[in-house]
C-alpha cells in the first residue's frame, strides 16, 4: 500500500500525500510494536502486564503476529488461572477426600510455569508444594525412625503416639493430600492401640476398675477408628493409599489383648 501511494502521490497531489504519510506512521508502529511484544514475550510479562500491552498494541490499528501471539498466550494463561483456582478451592476443603493430590499440584505447577505469561496463582501453588514436600520428607523419617515395637514400656508407647499425633495435626493444614499420609494414620492407630493396650493390662495387673473402664472406652474408640480407616481384617497392610505409601510395613490390625477384667 505504501508503494502505491508513493506511485500516486505525484498525479493526485495532497491527498496521496496525506494518505502516503498515514500508511508510513502505521507501519512504522507495527514494526515498533513488533520488536517491543516480541521482546515482552521472551522476559515472560505478568498476567496483568500482558493484558495492558495488548490492549494498548491493538490501538496502533495495524495486525501483526505478535498480537495474534499474546492473544493465544493470554488465553492459555487464563485456563490455567482458572484450573489453578479450581485446585485451591478443592484444597481449603476440610478433610483429605476432596483435596487435591500431590502429583495433581506438581502437574498444574509445572504447567504453569512453562506458560508464556506469569500467572498469578503460580507463587501460591509453589508454596504450597514445597510445605507438602517438607511434610512429606518429616512424615517419612518420623515413620522410619519409629520402630513397629516401641521400648520403654507405656511411656515409650506415650511419646511415640504423641510425635505422630503432633505430625498428623501439621500434615491437617498441607493443602494436598500427600501419600504418606495414609501410612502415616495407620501407624498412628496401631501406636495409639498398643498404648491403649499397654494401660489396660496395667490396669488389670492393678486391679482398678476405674482404670479398666477407661481402657475399653479407649479401645472402644479405637476399633471404630480402625473401622473407618477400613481396617476390616487381620493382616491388612498400610501401603494400600493408592498414592503409593511409604511401605512402612504395618500390620492393620490392632494388636490381639486380654480382655481387662
Amino acid at each position: 500500500l505504501v508503494e502505491q501511494a508513493e506511485a500516486m502521490a505525484p498525479a493526485d497531489g495532497g491527498r496521496a500525500a496525506e494518505v502516503l504519510a498515514q500508511l508510513k506512521a502505521k507501519c512504522e508502529a507495527g514494526r515498533e510494536w513488533t520488536e517491543r511484544l516480541a521482546g515482552e514475550l521472551e522476559r515472560r510479562p505478568t498476567l496483568r502486564d500482558a493484558q495492558a500491552m495488548l490492549t494498548e498494541a491493538e490501538g496502533c490499528g495495524v495486525v501483526i503476529n505478535e498480537i495474534v501471539a499474546i492473544k493465544e498466550a493470554l488465553g492459555r494463561a487464563r485456563v490455567w488461572q482458572e484450573a489453578a483456582r479450581k485446585l485451591q478451592a478443592r484444597s481449603s476443603t476440610r478433610g483429605t477426600v476432596e483435596k487435591a493430590t500431590l502429583d495433581e499440584l506438581t502437574t498444574l505447577l509445572s504447567q504453569g510455569e512453562a506458560l508464556e505469561v506469569v500467572c498469578p496463582d503460580i507463587p501460591y501453588l509453589a508454596q504450597s508444594l514445597r510445605a507438602a514436600e517438607e511434610w512429606q520428607r518429616r512424615a517419612e523419617a518420623a515413620l522410619d525412625a519409629q520402630p513397629h515395637a516401641v521400648a520403654g514400656g507405656s511411656s515409650g508407647e506415650e511419646k511415640a503416639v504423641k510425635a505422630l499425633e503432633d505430625l498428623h495435626v501439621q500434615g491437617d493444614a498441607v493443602t494436598v493430600m500427600v501419600p504418606v499420609g495414609r501410612t502415616l494414620r495407620l501407624r498412628l492407630w496401631r501406636r495409639r492401640a498398643s498404648y491403649a493396650l499397654s494401660l489396660a493390662r496395667a490396669a488389670k495387673e492393678k486391679e482398678s476398675a476405674a482404670k479398666n473402664a477407661t481402657g475399653l472406652r479407649e479401645l472402644q474408640k479405637l476399633k471404630e477408628e480402625g473401622t473407618a480407616l477400613g481396617l476390616e481384617g487381620d493382616g491388612d497392610d498400610d501401603g494400600g493409599d493408592g498414592g503409593g505409601g511409604d511401605g512402612g510395613g504395618d500390620g492393620a490390625a490392632a494388636p490381639a489383648a486380654e480382655a481387662p477384667a
